[in-house]
């Protein structure tokens, strides 16, 4: 392993001298800003400088669903197994965390989780995460119907959703961002950012309709899991089909780094809290301000039924908040 803490961050369609503004041709403005803000978050982290109110991402692991303490101002939907052993999970944000009108849309982020069983719970936990810290509804993915109909009753916005793919559920969310398409998930969304965290090994080819589609696509890897040569691979599709990409790899990080609930050594803090950091970032520039950013309503919304078959649960917890940051920037 590496003695030293690294990370590369590669983006698309720019050109070395990308962060140089006087190069009229080669400047490239969001590459610019998102690899500054990387080296932002860095210097703060080593001289001291981080806000001391930051958010902790690990501590989602201490969320327990089975608990009446559990998870403030989220109701959750815990869906299955069905007849084919799919569990689905769904979440949202209530009165505190939520959008302040009862009738707003808001984005949501479906999650296709690793299938081992610290993988699924892992992703509940960060269902809840995302649920309560941006107030965004999520939906853990197996393919379960039951999930997709409480999503029925639900106004989201189909222009703003997000995916999100772990483990094994990688490779699921990999043949989408190639313009395939997924089990159990509605063709209708069209998905506007979709984070990978992990390279793949099977690097899927391209279908004809990722011609048109464009969402902005996030790789999260840590070196240990992954292949050079699937990198090289998979950078090289991406080029192909003119895609909007982000590659970031992380040392000392192998496959399911994220997962907090991992006992077998694979996860990595660091590489885990950088990684949901730029995720974060891209949520915020795709989809506008967090609904923790707008004054709390004073009325609860009006409640939405659970599905047949499914189980509600309402609880509650708290947490905080800490970035760490190591970048080192790569142009093609």
């Amino acid at each position: 392993s590496s003695t030293v803490e690294w990370e590369t961050n590669r983006y698309a369609k720019i050109d070395h001298a990308f962060t140089n503004w006087f190069a009229e041709t080669a400047y490239n403005a969001r590459a610019d800003e998102r690899s500054w803000n990387s080296m932002r978050t860095f210097l703060a982290d080593k001289f001291g400088q981080s806000d001391e109110s930051s958010y902790s991402w690990e501590s989602a692991s201490q969320l327990d669903l089975w608990s009446e303490d559990c998870c403030e101002g989220v109701a959750f939907f815990d869906c299955g197994p069905d007849e084919e052993g799919r569990r689905d999970f769904v979440a949202h944000a209530g009165a505190k965390y939520g959008c302040p009108d009862p009738s707003c849309k808001v984005p949501i982020v479906i999650i296709l989780p690793d299938k081992s069983e610290s993988g699924r719970l892992f992703a509940k936990q960060r269902a809840i995460q995302i649920a309560q810290r941006y107030g965004y509804r999520t939906w853990v993915s197996e393919g379960n119907v039951a999930a997709g109909q409480y999503f029925e009753g639900v106004r989201v916005d189909s222009e703003k959703v997000a995916l999100e793919g772990y483990g094994s559920g990688a490779q699921d969310a990999l043949d989408f961002a190639m313009g395939g398409n997924i089990g159990g998930i509605n063709g209708e969304y069209s998905f506007k950012v979709i984070s990978i965290f992990e390279v793949p090994e099977n690097i899927t080819a391209v279908n004809d309709t990722a011609s048109t589609y464009k969402p902005q696509i996030l790789i999260s890897s840590g070196v240990d899991g992954d292949s050079m040569a699937d990198v090289i691979k998979l950078e090289s599709m991406l080029m192909g089909m003119d895609a909007n990409y982000e590659i970031n790899r992380y040392s000392d990080a192998s496959a399911n780094f994220t997962d907090w609930n991992d006992l077998d050594g694979s996860y990595n803090a660091h590489a885990a809290e950088r990684s949901f950091e730029t995720v974060e970032s891209i949520y915020r520039e795709m989809f506008g301000e967090f609904y923790w950013e707008i004054p709390p309503q004073t009325e609860s919304p009006t409640p939405v039924p659970a599905p047949s078959g499914a189980s509600l649960f309402t609880f509650t917890t708290a947490s905080s908040f800490v970035l760490l940051a190591v970048a080192y920037f790569l142009s093609m």
